[in-house]
């Protein structure tokens, strides 16, 4: 009879969790997700990253803790907490509410910004091959906020207050003042002029 190292299942438990968070970030890979290269918040995609945790919750949950180290059982309560809130979020439809009086998905587009690279030619492509894809995020957030709205799911009228000038901080009149502008703002790749204008 083999007996089960919980630390070992532990870890390989964490590095299925890891490795499927990196598999479904459209930042994680230069060609997207199934084609989206900003985050796919279709109803398919959210009902198969629920199916998918519920199992690795099954997993975490099938570990005898007792047998952890204390470092493993610290790791073990963390990840799974934060695979639980990953679930939890699906079941009480957060995604109804992508605007809060904290949150926004508008202001999540500047991070795309940021998390670019801008080394090779390859790198501009990709930046505005996910500009492209925008109105697709801001079209599939806007539907699920109607969704929120048919069943009373919103932030509360109070908590808004001021909340559009988060938003018009992004409108512009002058492109070059744009904050998904930046990148072209410095050659930072070192492209001939050809190629970076």
């Amino acid at each position: 009879m083999t007996t089960v190292d919980s630390d070992q299942q532990f870890t390989q438990v964490a590095q299925a969790i890891v490795d499927y968070r990196k598999s479904i970030s459209a930042y994680s890979h230069p060609e997207g997700v199934d084609g989206y290269l900003l985050t796919n918040l279709s109803a398919e995609f959210l009902d198969q990253k629920y199916q998918h945790n519920t199992e690795l919750l099954a997993q975490l949950d099938a570990i005898d803790k007792d047998k952890l180290s204390d470092e493993n059982r610290i790791n073990l309560t963390i990840i799974r907490g934060q695979v639980q809130n990953s679930i939890d979020e699906y079941v009480f439809n957060s995604h109804y509410m992508p605007l809060t009086s904290e949150y926004g998905f508008h202001s999540s587009l500047s991070f795309m910004v940021s998390r670019s690279d801008y080394k090779k030619p390859a790198d501009y492509q990709l930046y505005l091959q996910r500009l492209q894809q925008v109105p697709r995020f801001f079209k599939q957030n806007i539907g699920w906020m109607r969704k929120g709205l048919e069943v009373g799911l919103t932030q509360p009228k109070a908590v808004l207050v001021g909340y559009q000038d988060s938003i018009s901080a992004y409108i512009v009149d002058d492109v070059t003042e744009s904050e998904f502008y930046k990148p072209f703002l410095n050659n930072t790749a070192g492209l001939t002029d050809s190629e970076f204008f």
